[in-house]
């Protein structure tokens, strides 16, 4: 059953692979039209940022969650990705967007000596639901540790595995 579902993710990326890059390019331009982001919580491994208007309860959730990653999933990271992820924390983006809980974005760029810039997009009112929230936290997160891993995975597989990271 597991490997039928994983089939039919694949099949369902590959026919829907130019749907998604259109969506994800709207959902990024969208999100890059604020103009300046203020933080809510912060820690050495995870800052979360917002453009959108936000509640006491937003920053109390928004800490809950950086307190979740730095002690049960900074733990469990291998010592050889958290070097690699020291000199920069996961920024994660509370943005408005109906239809989309999360987003991990890649933006490549054709400057050379200049790294490629990793966005972390999470839905804002996920935060009322801290099990939702973590989960997709959770799994946003896993895409970007994958990608420092595997760059260029194939899209079923770098799913599959962030679905399963999510528990």
């Amino acid at each position: 059953l597991l490997m039928s579902n994983i089939l039919n993710l694949n099949e369902l990326v590959k026919s829907s692979a130019v749907t998604f890059s259109l969506l994800c390019g709207f959902f990024i331009l969208y999100c890059q039209q604020a103009t300046s982001s203020e933080i809510l919580a912060e820690s050495a491994h995870v800052r979360i940022i917002t453009d959108e208007k936000y509640s006491t309860d937003d920053v109390l959730r928004s800490r809950s969650i950086i307190k979740f990653f730095e002690e049960k999933a900074w733990p469990l990271i291998p010592s050889t990705i958290q070097a690699k992820l020291e000199s920069s924390p996961f920024v994660i983006n509370l943005v408005r967007t109906p239809g989309i809980d999360g987003l991990f974005y890649e933006e490549t760029t054709s400057t050379p000596g200049q790294s490629n810039r990793v966005q972390i997009y999470i839905n804002i009112k996920l935060l009322s639901d801290s099990d939702n929230a973590l989960q997709v936290v959770t799994h946003e997160i896993f895409h970007h540790i994958h990608y420092l891993i595997n760059p260029n995975e194939e899209a079923w597989i770098r799913e599959g595995l962030a679905m399963v990271f999510e528990y």
